[in-house]
């Protein structure tokens, strides 16, 4: 695909990399000469200088016959505008980074007549990231399907539990259980499990549930919710504000160290459940008057990554349960990956792979009847989203047990009139359902695929 990602910054750039790594056809477009020159010297791709918001410079670019077009400038309006005048010129796809809270609340109201394919917010992603770590420690990551109708859960079991008690087919005839397992990651090894598979602790797993469900499957699946009871946050951005009204609905109520006055003011106003201290975090006597050694969970979001790596190298050390060390710089992110600094969280990394995921499902889908395409397990393990499904004997209409099914493969998810049904082997795929299936080592273009 030929892509132009306009605003080559911290994320634009790790972007960039990856889709050239992906063995796309990349543009680059920022003002900055520097940060040009930079991506120049490590990647196979074409720097253009200037700003990306204008008809010229997208049309140096090849805007006309551009597959897609990135707009993840640090201003939001640029981006937006980017995109519009993108699709004006004949892109086929756009996408832009809206980080800006009261611009995301109504995205949805003109997305389409902005033309925009798909709305990026770092600061969102960071803290639904860090949210869903928060209530169920041992879930890795969370990732939303068909638009949100149902949600693929990746977690490790630490502990026996049901899972680890019998076969899945026992536990599936015997508690009701209402998910799927689809996959499980042993050691080096990815499995799609049949109903003889006894799953073991130390696996890693995913389990995919409608979404109103997900976490009753979590809970009977002895994944428990521990919700923190005492919480500190340090630095009060945009990823506090998000995850702030997250824990607010639950009941969480944070103790908040910022600097900034006005931020002081502003979070009191919107949260004033929590406890809010205008102090500099790194202040060893602010925290431990604060309580920082009693606290459950302590997340490190300032804006300097240096700072955040120190804070959450301290709390480590004074054996806090739950560490977020939220990090930025692309260079850095290495250099903690040992643990050290606790669970670090990147929104680049975060926003690169949801972009990765649907330049992969859009490239997909030119060549079959492909919707979206999500890796999973580690990459190891695809999940391919099908469109409507047509007439097709061969297909429609047989219980899922009868089908005739290529092995590691498995149907997830079926999705009928906007409602998602997790299957059993008596349900049927029917005419104009969409259908999510779950596989190894497989690239699928059609439906039809899924048949030996």
């Amino acid at each position: 695909m030929k892509i132009i990602v306009v605003g080559n910054g911290k994320i634009g750039s790790l972007i960039s990399e990856q889709l050239v790594q992906e063995g796309h056809d990349v543009v680059a477009v920022d003002t900055q000469e520097r940060v040009l020159r930079s991506l120049q010297s490590r990647l196979d791709l074409i720097c253009i200088n200037g700003n990306g918001a204008t008809a010229k410079v997208l049309t140096e670019a090849g805007v006309m016959d551009a597959d897609l077009v990135l707009s993840v400038s640090e201003k939001d309006e640029l981006n937006l505008l980017c995109c519009l005048i993108a699709r004006k010129l004949g892109a086929k796809h756009t996408i832009a980074r809206v980080r800006t809270p009261e611009y995301s609340e109504q995205m949805d109201l003109i997305k389409n007549d902005l033309g925009l394919s798909m709305i990026i917010n770092p600061d969102l992603a960071t803290a639904q990231e860090i949210f869903a770590l928060l209530r169920y420690p041992n879930v890795i990551s969370v990732e939303k399907f068909s638009k949100g109708k149902f949600e693929l859960a990746e977690m490790l079991i630490e502990d026996d539990c049901l899972l680890t008690q019998a076969p899945l087919h026992t536990i599936m005839a015997n508690h009701g259980f209402r998910a799927l397992i689809c996959t499980v990651r042993r050691g080096s090894e990815t499995f799609i499990p049949n109903g003889d598979f006894q799953i073991q602790k130390g696996d890693v797993i995913s389990l995919s549930a409608q979404s109103e469900v997900m976490e009753e499957a979590l809970k009977a699946a002895g994944i428990k919710s521990r919700v923190p009871r005492k919480i500190m946050i340090v630095g009060a951005g945009r990823i506090a504000i998000y995850l702030m009204e997250m824990m607010q609905k639950i009941g969480m109520n944070p103790t908040v160290i910022e600097s900034d006055l006005e931020r002081c003011r502003d979070i009191s106003i919107r949260f004033p459940n929590a406890l809010v201290i205008r102090s500099d975090g790194t202040e060893k006597e602010t925290l431990f008057e604060e309580g920082f050694t009693d606290t459950d969970a302590f997340l490190a979001l300032t804006g300097t990554d240096e700072v955040n790596i120190l804070l959450g190298m301290n709390a480590i050390n004074y054996d806090i349960q739950k560490v977020f060390t939220k990090i930025s710089r692309n260079s850095l992110l290495e250099l903690t990956e040992s643990g050290e600094a606790g669970t670090v969280v990147s929104p680049g990394r975060i926003i690169a792979d949801r972009v990765i995921s649907y330049v992969r499902a859009t490239a997909t889908a030119g060549h079959g009847d492909v919707e979206a395409l999500y890796h999973v397990a580690n990459g190891t393990a695809e999940v391919v989203e099908f469109g409507v499904v047509s007439h097709n004997p061969r297909l429609i209409n047989i219980p899922l047990k009868d089908l005739k099914l290529k092995k590691d493969l498995l149907v997830c998810c079926i999705i009928r009139n906007g409602k998602a049904l997790i299957p059993g082997g008596n349900d049927m795929i029917m005419e104009k359902d969409h259908v999510v299936v779950v596989t190894v080592n497989r690239r699928l273009k059609s439906l039809d695929e899924i048949l030996k």
